[in-house]
């Protein structure tokens, strides 16, 4: 994508001091925000995540029907998180899928899973629908991060 000739002068335009150490977290929000997209995906490790998931026969957010009430997990690679309030100013995610579907995570489960809202992760979720559309269920296992799959992984095998 950017020849190595021209990064010195990238880190120089974005102040960005070599050797610090950054979170996985705030370098992604650093590429979304100046960049647009993610530079830093890991495609062996999404390709791991994804054998996974379709190991345990976790089902596809493509596959999720907003007329059935499945509350299975289906399982998505994030595109994008947006964080949002509501006209009270209460915080929300809409987190959008790499198959450009969304689902709405409200602010009473968001505070316990808005760490794992990273984007470029696989994460399975379970979903209902309304007429304001999908959102995470009210479950405790309704968000799963890849921890998580591969401990559901671990207790299956």
């Amino acid at each position: 994508m950017v020849s190595s000739k021209y990064l010195p002068r990238l880190l120089d335009a974005f102040n960005i001091t070599r050797d610090a150490e950054y979170a996985e977290k705030d370098l992604i929000n650093f590429e979304l925000e100046y960049i647009g997209f993610r530079v830093s995906e890991n495609a062996e490790q999404i390709e791991v995540m994804t054998k996974i998931v379709n190991n345990l026969e976790i089902k596809h957010i493509s596959e999720y029907d907003d007329a059935e009430e499945d509350l299975s997990l289906f399982w998505t690679k994030i595109s994008t998180v947006e964080m949002l309030t509501t006209k009270k100013g209460k915080p929300y995610a809409n987190v959008r899928a790499e198959d450009g579907s969304s689902f709405r995570i409200w602010h009473n489960k968001l505070q316990y899973c808005q760490e794992d809202l990273v984007p470029g992760k696989i994460i399975a979720v379970k979903l209902t629908s309304d007429t304001f559309g999908r959102q995470l269920a009210w479950d405790r296992h309704s968000l799963l991060n890849e921890d998580n799959i591969l401990k559901l992984q671990e207790e299956l095998y």
